[in-house]
């Protein structure tokens, strides 16, 4: 026996539902966290720093620092930021913990040593940086993010600059370009989702969708549909069912016609269940809005010829045209024998020009058909009368009952027999 866990329909719509909550989960936490990402490294370290490195580049004072470079560059730089709303600061303070430079001209040397913790000075050679609320500069307020940046000399750590940087700025700044770069990621991780989501599903729920058109294939009297099976699950076990449900009609069906269903002589069905099932196909083209032709067909000048060449010709003419007819119809159609050599035809989702169409097929055939008298000659060929009556569901025409549509036919036969062989009508059903 087979150790494999098996995994019901119900554990796989769970399945799924939890891959569908991860993905939008996923997507909403990817959201957030490139937004996150993108407005602090992006906006706060692609500005700032490379704002702040092209400030203290720009003066030399990474190749040439010295206390009396450094009260010149000050200046400079002080001059430059007056034209910088976004740049509130620079400084610089070597690796004894000595502020060497301040454009602010002390305040940022206050709030330096003010520092009990001494998150100035960097030890792993890394940017960082770090927000300062209601600092005081210039005896002006400020919300500062304060970027910390590592200044090298002849290949060694020199000390740090530090880049006062405005957080209303940076925010105005960057929460317009981490919007809409959001609104793309989310976008894209949606339809991620949903093509995903898409995908499950059909996987999922297409053995649903096979009984599904198996059950369809069935009610067009198609026994011989088989679905696939699906594992061990409850669709696979449905499907299992189906198919051994479809084995059974199949079986049933075949029992029936053996008895009481079918005459014996054609292999046709009897007159009561074409006209049962006739009633059955009126009410389902009235359903679905198909078309639908029934009627008679019969052999010309049947009882004459019993009387004159005997019942043996007589059977041997209904068994060939039997055949015939069985030979030109669909296994949908219904074919039955009421005796005397009259055969009942219903085409479902036939219209006119297809009824004619199997018409001219039955014509044709029965050319082939002769009979001969008891020396053996020929002395005559198959002919027929035929007679079907065309049904469509419309507004104003209610549905006829079996009777209402076969009396119609019976009347046209009864006109169309004075014509001589192998003449028909095919009329549309009119409600008397």
């Amino acid at each position: 026996m087979s150790m494999r866990k098996k995994i019901s329909f119900s554990t796989k719509l769970q399945i799924f539902v939890l891959i569908l909550a991860a993905l939008i989960v996923g997507s909403i936490s990817a959201v957030f966290s490139t937004y996150l990402i993108h407005s602090v490294k992006d906006a706060f370290f692609g500005v700032t720093s490379g704002f702040a490195y092209y400030i203290l580049r720009s003066h030399d004072i990474s190749g040439a620092i010295s206390r009396q470079t450094l009260p010149v560059v000050e200046k400079k730089i002080a001059a430059h930021l007056e034209l910088q709303e976004k740049i509130l600061y620079v400084a610089l303070i070597n690796q004894q913990g000595e502020v060497l430079l301040d454009t602010t001209g002390g305040d940022v040397e206050k709030i330096y040593l003010s520092d009990q913790q001494n998150n100035w000075m960097i030890k792993d050679e890394k940017e960082k940086f770090f927000f300062l609320r209601g600092l005081q500069l210039r005896e002006k307020h400020f919300d500062v993010a304060n970027v910390i940046l590592p200044i090298y000399f002849q290949g060694e750590i020199w000390g740090v600059g530090v880049v006062g940087v405005s957080a209303d700025y940076l925010f105005k700044y960057a929460l317009p370009r981490a919007a809409v770069f959001v609104v793309i990621l989310f976008v894209v991780f949606l339809s991620l989702s949903a093509v995903a989501s898409i995908a499950l599903i059909r996987f999922l729920f297409k053995p649903v969708r096979e009984l599904s058109e198996g059950a369809e294939r069935i009610f067009e009297q198609d026994f011989e549909t088989e679905v696939p099976s699906y594992g061990d699950d409850e669709i696979g076990k449905l499907a299992e069912t189906f198919n051994r449900l479809m084995s059974y009609l199949k079986d049933f069906i075949s029992r029936l016609q053996g008895q009481a269903l079918l005459d014996p002589l054609t292999n046709c069905y009897r007159e009561d269940f074409f006209n049962k099932q006739l009633s059955i196909e009126l009410e389902r083209s009235e359903r679905f809005h198909d078309s639908l032709c029934a009627g008679w067909v019969m052999i010309c000048g049947f009882s004459e010829l019993t009387d004159k060449y005997g019942t043996v010709i007589g059977e041997q003419l209904i068994k060939a045209f039997a055949e015939i007819l069985r030979k030109s119809t669909r296994h949908i159609d219904v074919l039955a024998h009421s005796g005397d050599g009259n055969f009942g035809l219903i085409l479902p989702k036939t219209d006119s020009e297809g009824a004619l169409v199997v018409i001219e097929r039955i014509l044709l055939a029965i050319q082939r058909i002769s009979y001969q008298d008891d020396t053996g000659r020929t002395v005559g060929h198959l002919g027929v009368n035929y007679s079907l009556v065309s049904y469509a569901m419309e507004e104003n025409v209610s549905r006829p009952s079996s009777q209402d549509f076969l009396k119609q036919s019976r009347m046209s036969l009864d006109s169309v027999r004075e014509q001589g062989p192998n003449r028909g009508s095919i009329t549309n059903y009119k409600q008397p």
